[in-house]
């Protein structure tokens, strides 16, 4: 269990003993005792803002009624050592896209609790950005900053502003944050990266990926570093650089080879690079660890090299495998491809249909404190092809989206295509 993980566990257990109740929780719901919510909330608030973590439980908790803690969910310790934190998320079997909703209840009650807490405002705001109320999520963030300012304020603040489309106004927030602290400016840099891939600026985000990551090399924050890396391999995979998007890769996983998400991320731009057997020995070691996550990124792995053998129903399986693990926008997306490519265009045009309307959960892939809004266009492009396959009069919008996102840039490879689709 890493340090942060023990904190959690401290929050539980000083709250539980110190006050002597028995627990009654219900799913991705804050600590609740009958009677004694509000002095059980207030204890426990001051242990959570002293730790800087929040206290929120998960729904996994029925045998043991004791917080279910996923140790990979808290391995943030170099981020939690140099001032960064990372939310603790309340999670359900079906994963994070069924538990938003949940979270946003239990963070809103927090609120009602505890109105002049920073911490809380600040997870309600991550969370209702999440849910796709990006107005909201502005809201808190603002309050939250304006309670006690922080680079995970202003964090929440720049990516509820990318949500409702305000860009520039998302670019200042993050220059704001880059003369926060070292970790903000490593966190500034991520977020203005990601808005330059959301717009197709792929040069740019290149620049701002390779300097960002050097410079988090330097100051001892590799997993920032390996982060960094792996978006920049995903955007030399747009570019058609598929031997540079293995060799970032590779420095990703060097920089930091136990995470979860490096491991998928790096093994996704492998698989699509052609580099079969290093994607799947990465993905037969995410299969075969014990909890949900790791083991919904291995299949989603191994979906990804079988779309790459020809096989896209047996893809569909798997994936369909994966979403029952664990809900994630990404295995929608993913999905949507494996039924595109098998001619289910119905199918297909559900799945995309989902990530168009769960958008809110692509501000961040893994709900850690990296954009990653520059992955959603794409889905745009996917819908389109669909609806043009469908015959459907409204296949065009769908393109036109992604030509309003990324046209004004001219460097995606995908521009012509679509210009053609439309008859330009």
């Amino acid at each position: 269990m890493t340090p942060l993980a023990r904190r959690v566990g401290l929050i539980r257990d000083s709250a539980r003993g110190g006050i002597g109740l028995s627990w009654k929780v219900c799913g991705a719901t804050p600590l609740l005792a009958d009677k004694t919510v509000r002095s059980t909330l207030e204890f426990g608030q001051k242990i959570s803002d002293l730790w800087r973590v929040p206290i929120y439980c998960t729904n996994e908790l029925a045998a043991h009624n004791s917080l279910a803690i996923d140790d990979e969910s808290f391995r943030e310790q170099d981020r939690w050592n140099t001032g960064t934190l990372t939310p603790v998320v309340a999670t359900t079997a079906g994963g994070l896209g069924l538990a938003v909703g949940g979270n946003i209840e239990a963070a809103r009650r927090a609120v009602e609790v505890v109105p002049k807490s920073a911490v809380q405002r600040l997870y309600l705001s991550f969370y209702t950005s999440y849910g796709g109320d990006f107005q909201g999520g502005e809201r808190e963030a603002r309050e939250s900053l304006s309670l006690t300012p922080s680079p995970e304020g202003y964090l929440a603040l720049a990516e509820a502003q990318v949500g409702q489309g305000q860009l520039s106004q998302a670019a200042e927030t993050y220059k704001t944050l880059e003369k926060v602290s070292a970790v903000g400016a490593s966190m500034a840099a991520a977020g203005l990266a990601d808005i330059d891939l959301y717009e197709g600026r792929f040069t740019e985000a290149m620049r701002r990926l390779e300097q960002g990551a050097a410079a988090d090399v330097t100051a001892k924050m590799r997993e920032n570093a390996a982060d960094k890396l792996t978006t920049l391999g995903y955007v030399q995979l747009l570019r058609g650089e598929r031997g540079a998007a293995v060799a970032a890769a590779d420095k990703a996983l060097a920089a930091d080879s136990q995470s979860v998400k490096i491991r998928f991320l790096a093994a996704k731009i492998f698989a699509e690079a052609g580099q079969a057997a290093k994607a799947q020995k990465l993905a037969t070691g995410l299969a075969s660890e014990l909890q949900a996550e790791p083991q919904a990124h291995g299949k989603i792995i191994a979906a990804d090299l079988a779309v790459k053998r020809g096989d896209p129903r047996e893809a569909i399986k798997t994936l369909t495998e994966a979403n029952n693990l664990l809900d994630t926008w990404i295995g929608h997306l993913e999905l949507g491809r494996a039924y595109l490519e098998a001619g289910l265009s119905v199918e297909a045009d559900s799945e995309f249909d989902r990530c168009i309307k769960r958008r809110g959960e692509a501000l961040e892939l893994f709900m850690d404190n990296v954009p990653a809004y520059g992955y959603f266009p794409l889905v745009y492009y996917y819908q389109g092809r669909v609806r043009e396959g469908l015959k459907s009069a409204g296949f065009a919008e769908s393109y036109r989206n992604y030509l309003s996102i990324r046209g004004p840039a001219g460097e995606d490879p995908l521009l012509p295509e679509i210009r053609h689709r439309l008859g330009q």
